[in-house]
This record gives structure tokens, sequence and C-alpha cells, in this order.
């Protein structure tokens, strides 16, 4: 009888979905302790850890973002809460402004879809090999 508990207990809890937690999980209390015009990038860095991405123009813009996705049985995952924290740095990498994504702008948010060709692309498998073994013969 214990055994055929314990497969009924096993099965159920086999059936149970899943919480998966991508990116930097930011608590509210440590954005709380960032100072505008006092923290610089480093000070920042030891409160929220290491950001999500860096803006590629200037670097003064970061960005922590966290997704958490349910997975149900059977299911593909879904987004449950997307979590989208923007820092501005001065010139001087002084802290200048914190800023966040609300919840129904944070789901729209995603990477662009389309893909950026490049020179291999344009190349054949020999052409590509020939420029690789003559590229350090100059």
């Amino acid at each position: 009888m214990k055994k055929i508990l314990l497969a009924g207990v096993l099965l159920l809890a086999s059936c149970a979905g899943t919480t998966n937690i991508h990116g930097s999980l930011v608590k509210p209390a440590d954005v709380d302790k960032l100072r505008i015009g006092v923290h610089d990038k480093q000070q920042v860095m030891r409160i929220l850890g290491t950001p999500s991405t860096v803006s590629t123009l200037n670097g003064e813009k970061w960005y922590y973002i966290t997704d958490i996705t349910v997975t149900e049985p059977l299911q593909k995952p879904s987004l449950k809460e997307r979590q989208i924290i923007g820092l501005v740095f001065t010139q001087d990498g002084i802290l200048d402004r914190v800023f966040d994504k609300d919840e129904t702008v944070a789901k729209n948010f995603s990477p662009e879809s389309t893909t950026t060709q490049t020179q291999g692309e344009k190349l054949g498998v020999g052409e590509q090999i020939y420029l690789n073994l003559t590229s350090g013969l100059n």
C-alpha cells in the first residue's frame, strides 16, 4: 500500500510546473541603495552586479534584465514576468538616472529578429579557406 501511495505522490510531483529565472535578479532594496550623482560605475557594479547588457555606442547606459518563465508539463515555456532596469551614467561615469520598464513595455521588448550579412556569406567555402591560409603571408 505504501508503494502505491509513494508512486502516486511521485507521479503528481512530476506533473508540477517549473519556474526559471534568467538574467540579473535585481532586488528593489538594492536599487534603493543607489545614489544619483554620487555612485560611479564600480560602486554600482558592487551593489547590483554585472549588467545584463551595456549600450554599444558609448557605454553610458546599463541594463539589468530579468526573465521569469514558467514551464508546465507538455507545454512550451511562457514568460511570466520581465523586469528591465536601466541606468544612465554621465560622461565621467557617475550615476545620472535610474529607470525601469513597466510590464507592458517590457514584455514587448525583444531583440531584432533580422540578421546582418557578413562577408563569409558572400564567399564560397574554397574562397574562405584560401583567404584564411593566405592571410598570414603578407
